[in-house]
């Protein structure tokens, strides 16, 4: 089993790239953990950076949830009457724009395979 495994290629431009990164990091994580099982010694070093750059990763993300929570949410607005239900309410979009900014996802990757 070779691994060929680039660390340095972390870039943080939104929440989604965070979301991606996330998920690329646990795979390898979890690839390199299986190589250490098996007795392989120079995954550790691999492993151990690797382990690293996630808490870095951990550390920024939390500092952007204690900004983004400090960002005023606007309420939400009372429905409004309508006789028809091609244009009701519940249909609309929210007025709010950045709804989707202030849920966070967390993610369970099994590496047992």
């Amino acid at each position: 089993m070779k691994l060929k495994i680039s660390i340095n290629f972390l870039k943080i431009y939104t929440y989604k790239s965070i979301e991606k990164s996330y998920q690329i990091f646990y795979f390898l994580l979890c690839v390199l953990h299986r190589a250490i099982r098996k007795k392989k010694k120079r995954t550790q070093s691999k492993y151990n950076k690797i382990q690293e750059r996630l808490i870095i990763v951990e550390e920024e993300e939390e500092e952007m949830i204690v900004t983004a929570n400090k960002i005023p949410v606007p309420l939400p607005i009372a429905p409004i009457k309508s006789a028809s239900t091609d244009n009701a309410p519940m249909h609309r979009p929210p007025k709010a724009a950045a709804v989707g900014m202030y849920l966070f996802n967390s993610w369970i990757i099994d590496c047992s395979r």
